[in-house]
């Protein structure tokens, strides 16, 4: 087992040369995309859980979606040591176990019966076991096998993640004839079959701040990566990580996670069945994997206006969700759906893109890492905080707009990280490390 295990440290068999016509890094692409919808599926759902959890336990939803809120920021924390650790130890092993651990603590939510049942099952175990077989690892993953097309690779891998949103699809049914405990088992059982495959058989890792294969293969007008190689103390102490934490906690941790809680609960309470909530559910995640598979213009045009794209039509989507009364008028909840589901898609791979043209390299997982540690600290409080404003007004109004204020200030901070600028904030560095060894 330990042979099977311990490849080279590139994650390449020495029997397994890549030919000049094939570029391996897309089939690490494809694995990526197929975990990303199944791994996360296990998280993405909760949203349809979350209405029969509170019919039973008759729990407050700020306490319930507290469940929720307690899984991201355990996932956030978690990332940055198991992106670190995916530079220093062995990629595919650490994924593997990190699945059977997930899909295991995931199916005995099955058990639960009291509040703080779900608080360390749900809220802590399975977000530490999906931090090392999720994205944390799967990014510099996929983003060391690219320079010139990182941004597309990035969107194709993600791409996964908008279809876990479709799950809920196939767990409400479950649900519905087997109870709420049994879909949980369901969707264990067929995250650890479909995706542990995938992982011993076909991942490979690549560290390293560019792919050689892939660049030796573009034109010599093609962009280079330059050979500086950030630091753990350089990733840290950057102000434009941090930035880009700021960004991604505002948008896709506190606005993304709160409206994600909630949709489905809101659109039952305006009268919609638990089935039609939940197609609202599916819909924004099908938008999602469109939204990311258009990500990739972001290599033609660049980061930031990519992000200001999303941004837009994600804000203007979620004035539709605020003028949402009742059943009269489905075609707001579907402008909605598809509007912020969209730019979520859109604006996700572009944020890990541009961490990727700034320290791409063997710390890539640990920006990666911090990256996720804004989601997990906004996922935290936004879904708990919706959930407070609700128990307290009695409407998820004045939650739905502070999200909409939210996502315009993510949008500076992403512009102030300045991805645009990644080649001189590298050429700066190689410039100081060539004169530190001198």
């Amino acid at each position: 087992m330990e042979k099977f295990f311990n490849l080279n440290r590139t994650g390449i068999h020495s029997s397994m040369s890549i030919r000049d016509n094939f570029h391996y890094g897309w089939v690490v692409v494809v694995v990526a995309a197929i975990a990303m919808c199944f791994v996360y599926g296990l998280r993405h759902t909760f949203g349809v859980f979350f209405p029969p959890i509170l019919r039973e336990f008759g729990w407050s939803r700020a306490s319930t979606a507290g469940i929720f809120s307690i899984t991201v920021l355990t996932y956030g924390v978690i990332a940055i040591f198991s992106g670190t650790l995916g530079a220093r130890f062995n990629p595919k092993l650490l994924m593997s176990l990190g699945l059977v651990f997930t899909c295991s603590v995931s199916a005995v939510c099955a058990l639960a019966s009291e509040l703080w049942h779900f608080y360390i099952i749900y809220g802590v175990l399975v977000p530490v076991g999906m931090s090392f077989c999720g994205w944390p690892l799967l990014v510099p993953g996929v983003a060391n096998w690219f320079s010139r097309r990182r941004g597309t690779a990035i969107a194709l891998a993600q791409a996964g993640s908008g279809f876990s949103y479709t799950l809920g699809l196939i767990v409400d049914p479950v649900i519905s004839s087997y109870g709420w405990r049994w879909a949980y088992v369901f969707q264990a059982v067929l995250v650890l079959v479909l995706v542990l495959p995938l992982y011993l058989f076909f991942f490979r890792y690549r560290p390293g701040p560019a792919d050689k294969i892939e660049t030796s293969r573009v034109t010599s007008t093609g962009p280079k990566t330059p050979a500086a190689d950030w630091t753990l103390a350089g990733v840290l102490k950057s102000r434009h990580i941090w930035l880009l934490v700021i960004s991604f906690f505002l948008y896709q941790g506190f606005s993304m996670y709160l409206l994600l809680t909630h949709q489905v609960q809101f659109a039952i309470d305006q009268g919609y069945s638990s089935i039609m909530a939940a197609s609202f559910f599916a819909m924004f995640g099908f938008m999602t994997v469109v939204g990311m598979m258009c990500s990739s213009i972001s290599d033609l045009i660049g980061r930031e206006k990519c992000a200001s794209i999303a941004c837009g039509i994600s804000i203007l989507s979620t004035a539709a969700l605020l003028m949402v009364q009742g059943t009269e008028s489905p075609w707001l909840m579907y402008i909605y759906s598809l509007g912020v589901g969209f730019g979520s898609g859109l604006i996700t791979p572009a944020v890990f893109a541009a961490a990727a043209d700034i320290y791409a390299g063997a710390y890539y997982g640990t920006a990666t890492g911090m990256v996720l540690l804004g989601l997990g600290i906004g996922g935290a409080l936004g879904p708990w905080l919706g959930g407070l404003i609700y128990d307290m007004t009695g409407t998820y109004r004045m939650a739905f707009l502070l999200t909409l204020i939210c996502q315009l200030v993510a949008l500076l901070a992403f512009y102030l990280a300045a991805p645009r600028k990644a080649k001189e904030f590298r050429a700066k560095l190689s410039l100081k490390q060539a004169s530190q060894e001198g």
